[in-house]
């Protein structure tokens, strides 16, 4: 129990890449909008899980955000090996992208949460709509288009304020406490 509470951020990062998957494989939810515009709303469930790697690396470690991520996809083979190869894929471009960014931004924790959302939130979000549709994840369904990216860039955005709301609320805590 211990070992899960000291790297429960990591296991929570873990979940959400199968949480994810599972969806998307077997209740994926694909909404049209209108002509060549669909939406799923699992896509606004990954902006928690952006938040939640961001935690894993201040828990592990910038370095070692990648044994979740990496466990996460080899994971996702079991249940559906087109999105393994899609979120695996995306994952190296997007968290290779956040890892830059958090790692060598000398910014507070906050600051570098929404930074990296900002940035690789879009890249990831790119990258894996594209496969999406590339690999056919859902036989027949396209999501790659400009409304689906915007929102599912939006619901990591959100997901790095609420980021940086619950990290000041902290500090005022913390010096409140000090006084």
């Amino acid at each position: 129990m211990a070992l899960v509470l000291r790297y429960k951020f990591s296991l929570a990062y873990l979940l959400a890449v199968l949480a994810v998957c599972l969806l998307f494989t077997y209740w994926p939810m694909i909404w049209t909008l209108a002509p060549g515009v669909t939406f799923s709303p699992w896509t606004a469930l990954v902006g928690l899980w952006f938040v939640l790697r961001d935690y894993a690396q201040r828990e592990v470690g910038s370095r070692r955000v990648f044994v979740p991520m990496g466990l996460g996809v080899a994971l996702t083979t079991l249940l559906n090996l087109k999105y393994a190869l899609a979120e695996g894929l995306t994952g190296i471009a997007g968290e290779l992208t956040d890892w830059a960014i958090y790692t060598y931004t000398k910014k507070p924790f906050y600051q570098r949460v929404f930074v990296s959302s900002a940035i690789s939130g879009v890249v990831d979000t790119v990258v894996f709509f594209m496969l999406f549709d590339w690999l056919e994840i859902v036989p027949g369904v396209k999501i790659f288009n400009w409304f689906t990216v915007l929102l599912a860039v939006s619901s990591k955005m959100v997901a790095g304020v609420y980021i940086l709301y619950l990290y000041r609320k902290e500090l005022r805590r913390d010096l409140q406490a000090r006084r």
